[in-house]
């Protein structure tokens, strides 16, 4: 091999690692120069594609045939091809953008929150969020009608319909253009008799109707709190990109 190494980081979230790695078997087992390589983060995963060249010149025209297939492949799910968080690029894009976002978040105890307002700048993009962690506050904070959280029928807290008012409740509350919300079972034990890592999770947008994502996550309590968080910002991610 000649030169110094030369790396492209490029990041990925709504696919798992084994689910990445069949999107480009052929790319992986074919591999020769440039080499792949992929490595797991809770929520997301990183593809480091890697070639030894003289000079950065070489190097890129060496990539550019992988990463343009690694591109057209994987493109609902490359969020960037700079080594940063997808928090990161929610916040570019809201602030390209000229929008503004919130959140309403039971499991996840206002992780959401903590990852967006970690991003320099992100005060003119996220407006604020609710905690909304008891039934009285989902329903007295964020106008969740009661029919929808207790008595004979209802769907409950954890459920696609809460989630969806979840999100409107917030999104009008801070009169932002986007919101989203997160209900589930982050355990260890199960909630109104629903299996831990169930997980909703709510967009709502200005002019459109709320929706709601179900999921079914693995793991201990705090990575269902993350991988739930990290979904959330994705389906934020599709909305903003137009991919969705």
């Amino acid at each position: 091999m000649r030169g110094a190494l030369h790396s492209a980081m490029l990041r990925f979230c709504g696919i798992g690692e084994s689910a990445l790695e069949e999107l480009y078997k052929d790319l992986i087992e074919a591999q020769t120069d440039p080499t792949l390589a992929t490595y797991a983060k809770e929520g997301e995963v990183v593809l480091r594609v890697s070639t030894k060249a003289a000079g950065a010149e070489e190097a890129l025209a060496r990539l550019a045939p992988t990463l343009q297939e690694i591109r057209r492949r994987g493109e609902r799910y490359l969020y960037s091809e700079s080594d940063v968080a997808l928090e990161t690029e929610v916040i570019r894009l809201l602030a390209e953008q000229r929008r503004t976002i919130s959140c309403a978040e039971s499991c996840t105890g206002g992780l959401i929150a903590t990852l967006l307002t970690t991003v320099p700048g992100s005060a003119d993009a996220f407006l604020g969020g609710v905690v909304s962690y008891s039934n009285p506050v989902k329903r007295d904070l964020l106008g969740v009608d009661p029919a929808l959280l207790e008595g004979e029928g209802a769907p409950g807290a954890v459920s696609e319909e809460t989630a969806r008012a979840m999100a409107e409740g917030i999104r009008l509350a801070t009169d932002t253009d986007l919101a989203l919300s997160v209900t589930g079972v982050a355990g260890p034990a199960s909630s109104e008799g629903k299996p831990v890592g169930l997980v909703y999770i709510g967009i709502a947008e200005r002019g459109k109707p709320a929706r709601a994502e179900k999921l079914q996550l693995q793991g201990d309590r705090e990575g269902i709190r993350i991988r739930a968080a990290k979904r959330a910002l994705y389906l934020a991610w599709l909305r903003l990109t137009g991919k969705d």
